[in-house]
């Protein structure tokens, strides 16, 4: 599990945490970045399918449980559902923001 965050934190980082412990060169940190770049779509496509093959089972599990609660807990679990899902809609428009949104050191266009 320790190599696994290890290896995410070289993921998110990319060269610039490697060449902290390995004092990569130049050219050894733009190999690294451009197979990183070239591995993105990849590594982010397994992630998702099983991201997907991980809420199937979950989703399961919770209608299987679902069906031993009275109709009040139903109601709660759908309540909490809801927020929940409306909470990712909430996070993925404030990312879909931050992208959007000019960033604060960047230059003002001329006028």
């Amino acid at each position: 599990m320790k190599e696994r965050r290890h290896m995410r934190q070289f993921d998110r980082h990319g060269p610039e945490a490697l060449d902290h412990i390995l004092k990569l060169t130049p050219e050894q940190k733009d190999k690294f970045k451009e197979a990183m770049k070239t591995a993105r779509p990849k590594i982010d496509a397994i992630r998702e399918e099983e991201r997907a093959k991980v809420q199937a089972v979950m989703d399961e599990t919770m209608g299987d449980l679902r069906s031993s609660l009275t109709p009040e807990q139903q109601a709660v679990l759908d309540s909490l559902k809801k927020l929940k899902a409306d909470q990712e809609n909430l996070d993925k428009s404030k990312q879909a923001l931050d992208k959007s949104a000019p960033k604060a050191d960047a230059p003002k266009p001329a006028e």
